[in-house]
């Protein structure tokens, strides 16, 4: 039998064809697995970021105490709750009213609004993407059952 130079056997040219394709292969699902894991992330923190807000929102009645009334620079946190999930319709209105107050939960892109029954109390922010996260809690205005949403992209 005679070596011949400068041939390559057809084994070795399928096997390097397979190896590629399948280091090609695992890279793809590799880049999407880690893209998928930074979307979720991100959502996870939208969903805690928009708890956390809300809840100040519902428990909480800014400060100062009497913040409705005073200057919009004299306001250091909103909070619109008379007692925890009873909110105050003097300060829904002056929230409404003034809906430049939700920057100081910082820089956020979203939509806040309150309803009892049909009637929208209040309406803040602009619609955003279709992905967002959504927090809701049910609460008291003057008495009446609730429901103040938070959505945040």
């Amino acid at each position: 039998m005679k070596n011949k130079k400068g041939q390559v056997k057809i084994d070795f040219i399928f096997a390097l064809v397979f190896f590629t394709v399948l280091i090609f292969y695992i890279g793809l699902q590799i880049n999407a697995a880690t893209g998928s894991s930074l979307a979720d992330s991100k959502l996870d923190a939208l969903k805690a970021e928009s708890e956390s807000i809300l809840d100040v929102l519902v428990s909480s009645g800014g400060s100062p105490q009497n913040w409705e009334t005073l200057p919009a620079d004299k306001v250091v946190m909103v909070g619109l709750a008379s007692a925890p999930y009873s909110i105050s319709s003097a300060k829904l209105s002056a929230l409404n009213s003034n809906c430049n107050l939700m920057n100081k939960f910082g820089s956020i892109s979203y939509r806040l609004t309150a309803s009892s029954g049909s009637a929208i109390l209040l309406s803040c922010g602009y619609g955003g993407p279709r992905v967002t996260s959504m927090s809701e809690r049910p609460v008291f205005v003057n008495g009446v059952y609730g429901k103040i949403t938070l959505e945040l992209w």
